[in-house]
């Protein structure tokens, strides 16, 4: 009897023990499917933002490239008056504007430089930027920077001093990007 009432109690015992176990492994086991599902979300909320993102980019780059063909249209125009205009002023011996009508143009250049700029970001965020090698003078690439920097060095009362050979030579590369990067410094 004290053996039977022994196994009894051990069988009680391992009963509750089993049963406390148990009751554990079935929180842990909702609680694993609760951040199962937790996780599901976030991955799907994670997938959905990213199109989203992408499609922003997109809509962006598009609209870039659509303005900035719309921004270049008048540009053209503005630059080809600025020609027409020195060269009147050239055959009829007009000096008085010659400097002025330059610095229309070569602001007006800039101004395509920077839509350009606008036009190969978004090239860049597609993916499809492309690098145009030639060879070119860099005296005349020097003098058109110059003729950019020089006004705005002018307003600032700032002194641009520039110092080069005289035959500094051509140069194999983007001729956009070297200006670039030497309007930017």
């Amino acid at each position: 009897a004290a053996l039977y009432k022994l196994i009894s109690e051990q069988n009680k015992n391992l009963e509750e023990m089993v049963r406390r176990r148990t009751q554990a492994l079935e929180e842990q086991t909702v609680q694993l499917k609760e951040e199962i599902a937790f996780r599901g979300l976030a991955e799907k909320s994670l997938i959905v933002a990213k199109e989203e993102a992408e499609s922003a980019t997109r809509a962006k780059s598009e609209f870039l490239a659509n303005m900035s063909h719309e921004i270049r249209t008048p540009m053209n125009a503005i630059l080809g008056y600025c020609e027409i205009l020195q060269y009147d002023c050239a055959r009829r011996g007009n000096t008085d504007y010659t400097e002025d009508l330059k610095a229309i143009e070569s602001a007006g250049k800039h101004l395509m430089a920077l839509i350009n700029d606008i036009l190969d970001l978004s090239k860049i965020q597609a993916g499809k930027m492309e690098i145009e090698v030639e060879f070119f003078s860099v005296s005349e690439m020097l003098d058109d920077v110059l003729s950019t920097i020089r006004p705005l060095a002018k307003k600032n009362q700032n002194k641009l001093e520039v110092r080069r050979p005289k035959n500094i030579g051509e140069l194999c590369a983007d001729v956009m990007r070297v200006r670039q990067v030497l309007l930017n410094l």
